[in-house]
């Protein structure tokens, strides 16, 4: 097995278990929404809270934040998929195309669930504040536009491997 073949290996079975721990911290905050609450309302853009949330506050904004958490995951297992390609030989190739395309998918997607966490968590918690006093947060940051030019970047570069993949099984069929 070359290096890059064993490298990749090693990476796809640690991508896996970070999709592992990712999965074991969410459901570790479902049962434990005390030790959410913190992790929860520093991620959340509210500037202000009256009252301290509840427990049925804290539940909605971690349902809210399962949006997040999908993209996440979605994108952690197509980069373990195509680790799992580099280790196998076969990276540039349809397969591998695919995968990059739908890891460039995810993280265009991810600012767009990154927003709609943070505008639906500062509604939540700010709730329980008095009339006039409750939030709807939007923001856009610089990163959030990097995670779209590199997911459109992977984007078309999968959709390059995908067409070029095609035209190499093509010449194939004429050799």
């Amino acid at each position: 097995m070359t290096g890059v073949k064993r490298t990749a290996a090693i990476l796809s079975y640690a991508t896996l278990g970070l999709i592992g721990l990712v999965l074991l911290a969410a459901l570790v905050f479902l049962v434990r929404p005390d030790l959410a609450r913190g992790v929860l309302i520093d991620a959340s853009p509210v500037v202000r809270m009256d009252t301290p949330p509840g427990t049925g506050t804290i539940y909605a904004v971690q349902a809210v934040g399962w949006l997040v958490l999908a993209v996440i995951l979605f994108v952690l297992w197509h980069i373990h998929g195509l680790f799992r390609l580099y280790a196998q030989g076969q990276a540039l190739s349809d397969p591998g195309g695919r995968r990059l395309r739908w890891i460039g998918i995810g993280l265009m997607l991810l600012p767009v669930a990154v927003t709609i966490f943070g505008a639906a968590s500062s509604v939540l918690l700010s709730w329980n504040n008095g009339p006039g006093a409750r939030e709807v947060s939007l923001g856009i940051n610089l990163q959030a536009i990097g995670f779209v030019i590199g997911g459109a970047l992977l984007l078309f570069v999968g959709m390059t491997i995908r067409e070029a993949a095609e035209i190499a099984e093509d010449n194939r069929g004429f050799v």
